[in-house]
């Protein structure tokens, strides 16, 4: 891997590229696996996309999005995903191909991401263990950036203020030329995170200001791709941070002296061969993390952490004009480290190894098929094959169609299987999670006059059986195999854009119906809980976007609405039902020569009083204004980059 010395000499002494050489565009041989998925039920956020929003975390632009479910501890808090009626740890987050799920518990916190690190993020809704292995249940989040190639030198500084203390400040440098593409991104936050809010769990509902709460931030991303030659690609990641965190009072309390301070590295080796007919790819990945909590009104201070290693082989052969197979090989080991974690007096550790098989077939330009499978062995154990079959029709008219079939798994987390303090002692009997699912998808598409119209429906139909539920007996919580969940529902979408000579109207809209019900109980659980809603699923989501353009400027509204989520699991108390509304500004221009962009977000236009969790605060109108500047970048001014 090259060292951060050895990027940074290269960036300063790069010339750009003489107007007359002749230089070809590079292709990105290690390609995501995505392209096997046998669902079509994706969100694709682009590089003008996260444009838009890119001074926030992964949150803030998956937050208004019907049908992901974000749970959101507190404004600037941990905040982490479910999909069609699943927990965060049934959805894998992917940086470059490699799950970012902690080993320890199997959730991922997104507002630990900042969205600067990356131009490309990809939905993908439903299960695909198949492809990605366990915890893949729900859907995945795939995060990478696309390397650009013959760019010579290009570098872009950018800083943010807003409401409650906060700053921002980031810089990427980016060279380029016919073989090598190197980024180098280093960034940095801080919030006081001083709120005033209204406190609807005191006598009243007094008007209060958030305390303990601070936040700081930082850390780099350094990624290189270069061509060894015209067949083979070599790929480095880097990605360090620090990140110190005050844990505030909940709603019902007075007073918290809480912290907790998250260190992560994570490094990758990729490497690609491509040949007439088939491809070669091979990646090591090693991910390190860390969380110290402290709690010093009761002398507590609890670190726990843990180390993986990613080995993955892919072998991918072309048949006929446009079908692919794929083999591959997945071998992941984890070790977990916490007074908490008791495993025959030494750290616990897992070693799982995965074969994969990949099939995509195209009949013509109309029908195509897709199908997966894996199996896996892990603790001296088979687990259950899994497996994936999507079936597509294109281009029958302006129609789509996909049907998909899926198996999925999620083997139990360190903090499942062993942990032990006086409240709860973990369970090394349990066994997988699994589900099988079924969806629908059919899309609408049209174009003319230099108008676009798309409309989307998908059903989908998912049980989950032997999921895992911590349950008190004689006063120790500890989990168990024991609840069984039926989650199904409706998601539709509608997209219309309009463009008319310098101008472009956008109209977007989205609608998800989750109904995600107990169906199996533990022994010691009430009756009252069957068929019951999840806690903490809306029933309805929905969201609207306006976005009007002229040249270089773009204005756009947003309008989210969050269903009831019920507090219990006999669903007799629940979170009201809310409605936020935020409005973001956009503009570019050209000042001495170099790319400016301005931004302009005010959100919780109208005051709402809300709460995404039960006895956590959250704000109510703020702003955030953020100015970035692009150097050494001849790129032409418009506010949507296509």
């Amino acid at each position: 891997m090259l060292v951060l010395l050895l990027i940074i000499r290269t960036t300063l002494w790069a010339q750009k590229l003489p107007e007359d050489t002749l230089v070809l565009q590079r292709v990105d041989i290690v390609a995501n696996r995505l392209v096997y998925a046998s669902s079509n039920d994706n969100i694709h956020f682009d590089k003008s996309m996260i444009n838009q929003y890119y001074t926030g975390e992964l949150n803030t632009i998956l937050t208004p999005l019907a049908g992901i479910n974000i749970k959101t501890y507190g404004f600037n808090g941990m905040s982490n995903v479910g999909m069609r009626g699943t927990n965060a740890n049934h959805t894998a987050i992917l940086w470059n191909g490699i799950n970012l799920q902690d080993p320890l518990n199997g959730g991922f916190n997104l507002s630990l991401f900042p969205l600067f690190l990356v131009d490309d993020i990809q939905v993908h809704k439903g299960g695909s263990s198949a492809l990605f292995g366990s915890g893949a249940m729900g859907g995945s989040i795939h995060l990478s950036n696309k390397p650009s190639f013959n760019k010579g030198l290009e570098t872009s500084l950018h800083s943010a203020m807003g409401s409650f203390g906060q700053y921002k400040f980031g810089s990427a440098i980016k060279y380029s030329n016919t073989k090598l593409s190197s980024l180098l991104k280093l960034y940095y936050s801080t919030a006081k995170n001083n709120f005033p809010f209204i406190n609807t769990q005191q006598f009243a509902h007094p008007k209060q200001f958030q305390k303990n709460a601070e936040q700081l931030q930082y850390g780099v991303l350094q990624e290189n791709t270069f061509f060894l030659n015209k067949n083979q690609q070599m790929k480095t990641f880097l990605w360090w941070q620090n990140s110190h965190q005050n844990i505030p009072p909940q709603m019902s309390k007075f007073v918290s002296k809480k912290q907790q301070e998250n260190k992560s590295l994570r490094t990758q080796l990729a490497w690609g061969y491509f040949g007439k007919k088939y491809r070669v790819n091979i990646r090591n990945a090693t991910l390190f993390s860390s969380l110290l909590y402290q709690d010093s009104e009761i002398n507590l201070k609890s670190k726990h952490s843990s180390i993986s290693n990613i080995t993955e082989l892919e072998f991918i052969r072309k048949f006929r004009r446009r079908d692919q197979l794929m083999l591959g090989f997945n071998n992941r080991y984890e070790e977990g480290k916490s007074k908490q974690l008791q495993y025959n007096g030494v750290n616990p550790t897992v070693n799982a190894a995965a074969l994969f098989l990949a099939y995509s077939s195209f009949w013509g330009d109309k029908f195509s098929v897709k199908a997966s499978l894996r199996n896996e062995y892990v603790r001296n154990a088979t687990t259950p094959l899994t497996y994936a079959l999507g079936i597509n029709w294109n281009n029958i008219g302006n129609f789509d169609f996909n049907i998909n079939l899926s198996k999925n798994y999620r083997i139990p987390t360190f903090n499942d299987l062993y942990w032990v303090d006086g409240m709860a002692k973990g369970n090394p009997l349990l066994k997988d999670e699994s589900s099988l699912g079924e969806e629908l998808n059919i899309a609408y598409k049209r174009k003319w006059n230099k108008q676009k119209f798309n409309i989307g429906t998908t059903v989908f139909n998912t049980n989950y059986s032997n999921l895992i539920q911590w349950i008190p007996v004689e006063g120790i919580w500890s989990p168990y195999n024991k609840k069984e969940v039926w989650a199904r529902g409706l998601e539709l979408s509608a997209l219309y854009v309009h463009d008319f000579k310098k101008w472009q109207f956008l109209w977007q809209a989205a609608y998800s119906y989750t109904h995600s019900t107990i169906e199996k109980i533990g022994d010691n659980e009430s009756l009252e809980n069957i068929h019951k809603q999840l806690i903490l699923v809306p029933l309805h989501q929905g969201d609207v976007i306006l976005k009007l353009s002229y040249k270089n400027i773009m204005v756009n509204y947003n309008q989210q609405i969050e269903g009831q989520r019920y507090t219990r699991s006999d669903n007799l108390s629940a979170l009201k039902a809310y409605s936020l509304a935020n409005i973001g500004l956009m503009w570019k221009a050209k000042i001495w020569n170099q790319r400016w962009q301005f931004l302009f977000h005010w959100n919780n236009i109208w005051n709402q009083v809300y709460h995404p969790m039960p006895d956590y605060a959250m704000p109510l109108g703020n702003y955030e204004f953020s100015l970035r500047v692009f150097f050494n970048n001849n790129h032409k001014l418009t506010a949507n980059e296509k």
